[in-house]
């Protein structure tokens, strides 16, 4: 005040000070460490000791530079679909195949841009325990027993699926049990079946976590996107299904000489083959208990407009070994 003159050193002060900040809290708010955002699907059955695991992994970059993409445990690197295969500058995707797995030398990345990655792999199936038991009489089949998870994960949010229904079981922690009491009921209303109704019952709407819980929006998408069909609906072929998310499994994928931070979300699915008890005496086979195939594969799930002119055929099946002598009465 009263001292121009100082405006010679203090304005270009100033302006070096708060273009400084500017430069400081941009660079703190994009982080400083590249972040994976790693979303696995995985898929086991009864018996068996791998999981079959296909992942996601979105490589974001606080700053413009490239890294070299790297998995373990024989773990196959992709473009995924629609993903931009020009990730190294070129129109090759080249990778590497080593040992332990792929290497992905290259990856271009802007400043605050992201670039997806497809990999597919196997890893140790949960160790999951059930008594499981499907009983056939001449009423509605019905599921019983119980399910442990013998894990050292916890399974949030698990769900026993069915052609039926989707039963929410709740949060299986290690060593937890469930027990299960389901009647498998003909299952012909597609209200019940429609993805919005199921995402609403297992507690995934969009739109109620589209402002609050970022973890529910991840999962949200990533159901909604393997689950996605032109007639809206989900519909189970065949088969029981435990079905839950585990976020305590780091995928065996990372950045090659690269501190990085890492975002882990798993679906995960085992198929269970429960036991079956028949009682003497006339049974009742409701469509959950049967599992069907048709000679246009897929396509018939898809569209009517698929169908052929020279018409088709579709074969059904009990999905467990029924033994019966004679047909009384059938309705389609």
């Amino acid at each position: 005040m009263k001292r121009t003159e100082l405006a010679w050193v203090t304005v270009p002060v100033l302006v070096i000070l708060f273009t400084s900040l500017a430069y400081i809290s941009g660079f703190a708010y994009r982080g400083t460490r590249p972040i994976l955002n790693r979303i696995m699907l995985a898929q086991s059955w009864d018996g068996v000791d791998q999981a079959q695991v296909n992942t996601l992994i979105g490589v974001y970059s606080p700053s413009r530079t490239s890294y070299t993409v790297e998995t373990q445990d024989q773990f196959m690197l992709y473009p995924p679909q629609s993903a931009n295969t020009n990730l190294q500058g070129n129109d090759n995707w080249l990778s590497i195949k080593n040992e332990t797995g792929t290497n992905l030398p290259d990856v271009r990345v802007e400043i605050g841009g992201m670039q997806s990655i497809g990999a597919s792999g196997s890893m140790p199936a949960l160790e999951i325990q059930h008594d499981l038991i499907l009983t056939l009489s001449d009423q509605a089949p019905v599921l019983t027993g119980t399910i442990t998870n013998i894990s050292n994960y916890t399974i949030s949010d698990a769900v026993l699926v069915t052609p039926s229904g989707w039963n929410i079981l709740g949060d299986l922690p290690p060593n937890k049990t469930t027990k299960v009491n389901i009647t498998l009921t003909n299952n012909f209303n597609t209200t019940s079946t429609s993805q919005y109704t199921i995402m609403t019952t297992l507690g995934l709407d969009t739109y109620a976590y589209s402002n609050s819980d970022t973890d529910q929006r991840r999962r949200a998408s990533f159901f909604q996107a393997n689950t996605n069909s032109s007639s809206g609906n989900i519909n189970v072929n065949s088969g029981v299904y435990l079905m839950g998310w585990v976020d305590e499994i780091p995928a065996p994928a990372g950045l090659q000489d690269q501190l990085f931070e890492s975002i882990d979300t798993m679906l995960y699915f085992e198929k269970l083959t429960p036991n079956l008890k028949t009682e003497a005496g006339t049974l009742m086979l409701t469509s959950s208990i049967y599992a069907w195939e048709s000679s246009l594969g897929d396509s018939i799930t898809t569209s009517y407009y698929n169908l052929s002119d020279d018409g088709y055929t579709m074969r059904f099946q009990p999905n467990l070994p029924v033994h019966f002598s004679k047909v009384d009465w059938l309705s389609l």
